[in-house]
Order: C-alpha cells, then structure tokens, then sequence
C-alpha cells in the first residue's frame, strides 16, 4: 500500500492550486534522496465548494496515511489573512476560511494565485522579474531582487482589475483579454484580446523596466493571442526599456503555482528556523 513506503521519510508537503476550471494537488514527499512527486487534477468551475475541496483533501490524506503535513494553498482570488475574501472564478469559496480545508494537516502558507507562481520564476538574475498570468482571469506578480513585492496590504499585481477604454465605456482588462471574456463575447477574438493585454504589459515595461517577464495560463497555449500579445509589447513599450527585456513563456505552465507554493513555503520554515 502507499502508505507502508512512507513510512521512512522526512516531510510531506501538499500543495494546492485552486483554479476558476481545474484544480492540480501535488503532494511532495521530502526526503535527503530524490523528493517523490504525485500530482491530482479535478474539474472545478464556479459552482465548486469548498465541501468538495474538504472532501478531496481527506481522500488524499486516506491514501496516503498522512498527519501532521504542512499545507499551502493558492487562491484565484483577494485574500484576507488565510480567509477568500473575493474571486470571480470560485465565488463558492467568498468568505471561506482555508483554515478549516483540514483537521489532520497544518496550514502554512496562503497565497493569491499569481503570487504563488511568482515564487516559481524567480531567479534572481535580473532586478525586476515579472509574471504575467492570462487564463480565465488576468493576473501579475512583481519580484524586485529576488523578493516578492506585494504593496501596502497585499493587493498588488491586479493588472486584470485596470480599465480600458473599449467602444465609448471603461471595461477592466480581464473583460477584455481574458479566457472568461472571450468564451462571453464573441465580439472578441484571440489577436484584439492578445494585443489588449500587450498594451497593459508595455505599461508595465515603461513603469518597472524588468529584465524579464514571463508568461504563464492557458491563454498563452493559443499562437494567435501570444504573437498579437508580444507585438504590441514591442510596439508600444519604451524602446530602451524593451529591447532589455527577456520575454518568454513558462514551459511547465501547469505546475508553476504548485512549485512557487512549495518555494514559498520552504523560505517559510527556513527563516523561522534562523
């Protein structure tokens, strides 16, 4: 059974990544060889709640006979300490506190979802790193050297949450250039939503002027949006800003929340340990 080939090791760490369509649980078993890796995939939607979260939680924690695991959640969404304050894509989950998620594993880390992810691109060569998330919602994470920067109360990053202007009216750029608003409008194609959120992105050049920005979310799969996002970057942006800045897009797109949680929550432990 699993659990007998548990037994001997050091630490398990389950980390979870809650999405507005898919949810991915990697449980990570620590040890001083090669860390064993299990990943779990389920459909969410925004009728998801957080009783099937709990439900999924435990079935995992049968399987693999843990206790005492640490836990790390990323949420879509505003948090408010470890409670969900808002999200669009689970608003099942508004209000829920992710303390509650369970009884045998210790909460330890509680993180937007984008910032969790940017935990997972650091690498420290550049001053400014950025992430850009596109998928069902719009999202970005600021490193500035090596460190995630997370503004006055923690709501830094709401790139989604910016307004443009779109045929007379104000419409925030998730409503623009988002997976949700393409699927809702079908006035909106992959190369306008594209060249909207390059528009956004060359703000962010002019603004932070970063080394490299990466890309991440299901929107970037698509060739149209990523080709029509990356020209107006380059059209629009500062030049001398620009021209110094990588862009590229994450390989393991799936799993990068996941890593960054597990980044995060290791510098955790480490500084409580100093």
């Amino acid at each position: 059974m699993l659990f007998e080939l548990f037994k001997l090791k050091e630490a398990v760490v389950i980390t979870i990544d809650l999405g507005g369509t898919k949810l991915l649980i990697r449980v990570c078993i620590e040890n001083n060889v090669n860390d064993e890796i299990y990943d779990r995939v389920y459909q969410t939607g925004i009728d998801f709640k957080p009783e099937q979260l709990i439900q999924i939680i435990a079935d995992l924690e049968t399987e693999f006979n843990l206790t005492d695991h640490s836990i790390a959640v990323a949420f879509p969404g505003l948090l408010q300490g470890n409670r969900c304050y808002v999200s669009n894509v689970v608003p099942q989950f508004n209000g829920f506190n992710l303390k509650r998620l369970s009884s045998k594993g210790k909460l330890e880390v509680v993180l937007n979802d984008v910032e969790a992810g940017t935990y997972g691109i650091i690498k420290n060569k550049n001053q400014v790193e950025i992430l850009i998330m596109s998928g069902t919602g719009i999202g970005m994470g600021i490193a500035i050297n090596g460190k995630v920067f997370r503004g006055e109360n923690g709501f830094s990053g709401e790139l989604g949450s910016c307004k443009v202007l779109c045929e007379g009216r104000y419409l925030r750029l998730a409503q623009t250039a988002s997976g949700t608003a393409l699927k809702e409008n079908s006035a909106l194609t992959l190369a306008s939503a594209g060249q909207d959120l390059g528009m956004a992105v060359s703000w962010v050049v002019n603004c932070f002027n970063p080394g490299r920005i990466v890309f991440a979310g299901g929107m970037f799969n698509e060739e149209a949006y990523r080709r029509s996002c990356f020209d107006a970057i380059r059209e629009l942006s500062l030049a001398q800003s620009v021209e110094h800045c990588l862009l590229e897009v994450e390989p393991e797109i799936h799993s990068i929340v996941v890593r960054g949680l597990r980044v995060a929550l290791q510098q955790k432990l480490a500084s409580s340990t100093i």
